[in-house]
Formats: structure tokens, C-alpha cells, sequence
């Protein structure tokens, strides 16, 4: 079986460590390069999923670009043993080069993949060794006045799985952009509304779809073409490992043509569209739309279409990047902050300001946060507004003050 499109293609200039933690490249016996790849990076928390993707990429020599060259592995068989718990042993067999699990108690545990050819013979055999410790316990202090179970959960992703990508994709957007407690708010508002399988979000959705399975690309596909809104699968899709998984599988549809909508859907922890992704990578032009009145309608339906074209134009290769940029949550997250940064780094936001002063004016929060769920638009600062009610804008205002459910004074200074 031909590796998956997404299995076999990294982005350009981006290295394994980079999308999560990863294992060193491994040949195959063709020149395959095999590359095992964590979402999440040691230490990770007890009784949280853990995501693993196995990439088998084409020989060095090849030209990837033509899509010519493709690894074939019939099978993948994964292990998980506890280095504390002799007895403890976990294992799955997959088709494709994706599995997960979930460490119930603290300790040390290896997970192993073996790629199988078609004769059964191991092609190759990697690992990954990584430390699950308790959850915070301080956090959890934090958590017990809250009512929401879904809210709390998002909380404890956030804080115990992402803080580390946060605080570091903050970093690197530089002295004038933006800091880690917005790009916490903007993450924890999106993570809690597309929620992780296993979360009390993920279940209730679950509970709600009457016993359907998971919808395949097909019928997922058809829901979204026909503007159903996922109703037929009781919204399933909704969680974030599911949808990854469609979007995954539509890749691989060479005859019908479903990518040609998918650009304009959002994915991954931080609910980003690839087309707009591929505006923040520099693969299609930035486009801001007119401010959002009524009379302004049809023009900001031209910039959407527009930026929906652009998407169009890329070649497979391009989109197949920009799905593993935003699959992971390393990566994720590091193009939130670009974005956040691209909205706020402009003469009508607030270009220049100091990457410290950013979260104390309420407006420019309020405004980032908005556009980056609406789009950037043109309007001047003094005249573009916040929505009022429970928004994004008004939303992410208050997470980032001290002392908020967030707690950024702590986890993301």
C-alpha cells in the first residue's frame, strides 16, 4: 500500500523536530527515510491522548516535487511498553502511518513502530521514550471553582500539553510582536471549541451522534458541499482528531476533486484555514478584506473567493505542506503567532509597538482577536470596532489579564 499523500511529504524547510518530538531519520532498504513523529513533546501529562505519525518519505535522490517517488508499506505495528511496569504492554495495527493512546498512570514508556512491506518483512523499526508525569497540581487548584468539565479540559490542554509551543511561538515572532498570553487566549478559544478526542467536549458530541461512527472522507466531503453542517454525523467531525483524519483522507481522492473546497476549512489546534495558512507562509498573496459593513458585503465576498483561488493554484505538493504545518501542534501553533503578528504588525493596527505593551491595550487584544477569526480588514484603528457579547474579541480581552481562567501570570509571562 502506497504511503498516504500526507505521510510522505514534509514542508520544505521545516525538519521533524519542528511539527513535535521526533526520532532521528531511519533508511529503509530502498533509501526510504522513515521519521516518527510526537505531537506532543516529553513530558507528557497522564490521561491525555497521545498522537503519533510515522513518515515515510521518498529516497534523498528523488524528485519529490513530480510525485513520481512514493514508499510503499503495507502495514504499521505499534508497541508501548512501560520502563516502571514490566507487566504494562499496549499495541495496535494501523493501514496507514497514524496511531494514538492514552498513558493512564505516571511513567516512563516507549512507543515502537514497525513499518511491514508487503511480504511482512520490517522495514523499519523506530521509538520514542517519553516521561508522563501527574497533572499540575496547581492547575488543578485553579480548576475546582469551575463548572464547565469541557472548559476545565481545554484549560488543562493548554496549559499541560501546549504551554511549551505557546511560550516558544510567542518568542519568536520578536520584540514587536505578540506575546504568549494572546496567543494563549486565541489558542485556548479555539482548542476548547474543536476539542481533543477523550475530553468531556469530545464525549458529549460523541453521546449526541446516536451511535454513528466516524464519518469517512466521502460522506464528510458531502456534508460540507451540501452546507448540511455535519448534522448527518451528529457533528462528529467537530472533534479535531476526526476532522484532521477527513481532511487527511481526501488527499487522497485524485478523480473527484474535493480539494477544491477544503481550503476554506479550518484545522488543527488552532482552527486555521490552509488557505489562509498559505498567506502566512508566503505561498499566496496577503489579502485584507473592507471593514465589515453591510454595504461592504460583496466586496469582502471577493476577497474570500480571492484568497480561495489563490489556494486553488497550489500545486498538490504546496497543500500537503500546509496540512502538516497546521496537523501538528507544534507547527500549529507557530503560525498562529505569525498570523496574530501579521495582524498586529500594520500601519493601521498597531506596527512597531513593543511586544510588552501589546496585552494592555485592550482594544488592539480585542481587535487581533477578531480578525484573526474574520480576516484582516482595512479599517483604520480608531474606527474599527470590537464586537460586543460573548466574542472572540471580548473573550480574549479578559484572558489575558492577570488572574484570568488562564492564568498567564503564571504559565505564560
Amino acid at each position: 500500500m502506497v504511503v498516504r499523500d500526507v505521510e510522505s511529504r514534509m514542508p520544505r524547510g521545516v525538519t521533524a523536530s519542528d511539527l513535535g518530538e521526533a526520532t532521528a531519520e531511519q533508511l529503509g532498504p530502498r533509501g526510504e527515510r522513515f521519521v516518527l513523529v510526537s505531537y506532543l513533546t516529553s513530558p507528557v501529562v497522564v490521561r491525555t491522548k497521545l498522537d503519533y505519525v510515522l513518515f515515510g518519505l521518498p529516497p534523498a535522490e528523488s524528485n519529490e516535487d513530480l510525485w513520481l517517488e512514493y514508499v510503499t508499506v503495507e502495514s504499521y505495528r505499534w508497541t508501548v511498553l512501560s520502563a516502571s511496569d514490566p507487566s504494562f504492554f499496549e499495541q495496535g495495527i494501523t493501514a496507514y502511518g497514524c496511531w494514538s493512546w492514552t498513558a493512564q498512570v505516571p511513567g516512563v514508556y516507549t512507543t515502537r513502530v514497525e513499518a511491514h512491506d508487503g511480504q511482512g518483512t520490517v522495514m523499519a523499526t523506530l521509538s520514542l521514550t517519553q516521561t508522563v508525569a501527574p497533572r499540575d497540581a496547581q492547575l488543578e487548584q485553579f480548576l475546582l471553582p469551575q463548572p464547565s468539565r469541557s472548559k476545565c479540559d481545554a484549560i488543562r490542554e493548554l496549559i499541560n500539553d501546549l504551554s511549551g509551543y505557546i511560550n516558544q511561538g510567542a518568542a519568536a515572532t520578536g520584540p514587536t510582536g505578540i506575546p504568549a498570553r494572546l496567543l494563549a487566549g486565541v489558542v485556548f478559544m479555539e482548542a476548547w471549541g474543536r476539542p481533543k478526542e477523550g475530553t468531556a467536549n469530545a464525549k458529549l458530541i460523541r453521546s449526541r451522534a446516536g451511535g454513528k461512527s466516524d464519518p469517512g472522507w466521502l460522506d464528510w466531503t458531502q456534508d460540507q458541499l451540501s452546507k448540511r453542517g455535519n448534522r448527518e454525523f451528529g457533528a462528529i467531525s467537530d472533534i479535531r482528531c476526526v476532522e484532521i483524519q477527513a481532511i487527511a483522507e481526501v488527499f487522497e481522492d485524485r478523480w473527484v476533486g474535493r480539494l477544491r473546497f477544503v481550503g476554506t476549512t479550518s484545522m488543527g489546534v488552532s482552527q486555521i484555514q490552509m488557505a489562509v495558512a498559505a498567506m502566512v507562509l508566503g505561498m499566496t498573496p496577503w489579502r485584507e478584506k473592507p471593514p465589515g459593513a453591510p454595504e461592504n458585503d460583496e466586496a469582502r465576498k471577493k476577497v474570500d473567493d480571492a484568497v480561495e483561488d489563490d489556494w486553488k493554484s497550489l500545486t498538490r505538493r504546496q497543500q500537503v505542506e500546509i496540512f502538516n504545518h497546521l496537523r501538528f501542534p507544534r507547527s500549529n501553533i507557530a503560525l498562529c503567532a505569525r498570523l496574530l503578528t501579521l495582524i498586529k504588525e500594520r500601519p493601521n493596527r498597531a506596527l512597531g509597538l513593543p511586544v510588552g505593551d501589546v496585552a494592555a491595550d485592550a482594544k488592539l487584544v480585542g481587535l487581533i482577536a477578531t480578525e484573526f477569526q474574520a480576516g484582516a480588514t482595512t479599517s483604520g484603528f480608531a474606527d474599527a470596532k470590537v464586537p460586543e457579547g460573548n466574542t472572540n474579541g471580548q473573550r480574549a480581552i479578559q484572558y489575558v489579564k492577570d488572574g484570568s481562567v488562564l492564568h498567564p501570570e503564571l504559565y505564560f509571562p
